[in-house]
């Protein structure tokens, strides 16, 4: 490459990064300037890697020297980047692959990660728990449990009602000293000591 065709030194790590500018919508909120800065760091380590590897560096030597310089950076909101030389590696041939594009390391969250449980499979656990007298885990187990059903049974817990978890609470209370009164009840009656 002759000086004509190379970047300035300023351009060259932040090349590709237009995705990012401040004309975008919500740019400068906090929840997108710590992930817009973890792009950019990671960006700029993985160009750090390519050029050491210019130099006659390993790359495995490569990634570990680049992961201590950029690992713990502060990203703010109390965020730092998770940059170890595996990490750094992981992130490195992504980006190598998607030819060198920053947009690999953006962040896409896909929501709060809550099975969904339709509400016959709910109505059903419930069911047989109030039927059988036991609590709804021993129903969810009873009735297939995770493989059979497909979520599990914390999933369950966020989809029923708090008043069912409330009365499910004092019917096994009132179940639990039920069966201990009848069978009080029982050893008494075998001693014959009733009168």
């Amino acid at each position: 490459m002759t000086e004509s065709e190379q970047l300035p030194a300023t351009g060259a790590a932040t090349a590709g990064l237009s995705f990012l500018s401040p004309g975008r919508r919500g740019a400068h909120s906090p929840k997108t300037l710590w992930r817009q800065r973890r792009v950019r760091l990671l960006h700029k380590a993985c160009l750090a890697v390519v050029k050491l590897s210019e130099k006659g560096y390993q790359v495995t030597r490569a990634f570990r020297r680049v992961s201590r310089r950029f690992n713990g950076r502060h990203l703010g909101e109390g965020r730092s980047l998770d940059c170890s030389s595996w990490t750094l590696m992981r992130l490195y041939y992504r980006w190598r692959k998607a030819n060198q594009d920053p947009a690999v390391f953006e962040l896409h969250f896909n929501g709060s990660g809550i099975k969904k449980v339709s509400s016959a499979h709910v109505h059903r656990i419930v069911l047989m728990a109030l039927s059988s007298n036991v609590c709804l885990a021993k129903s969810f187990r009873a009735v297939g449990g995770k493989e059979k059903l497909g979520f599990t049974c914390s999933s369950l817990y966020r989809h029923v009602d708090a008043r069912f978890k409330r009365f499910a609470r004092i019917h096994e209370n009132i179940s639990g000293r039920k069966i201990r009164l009848l069978s009080e009840l029982n050893e008494v009656a075998t001693k014959g000591e009733i009168k």
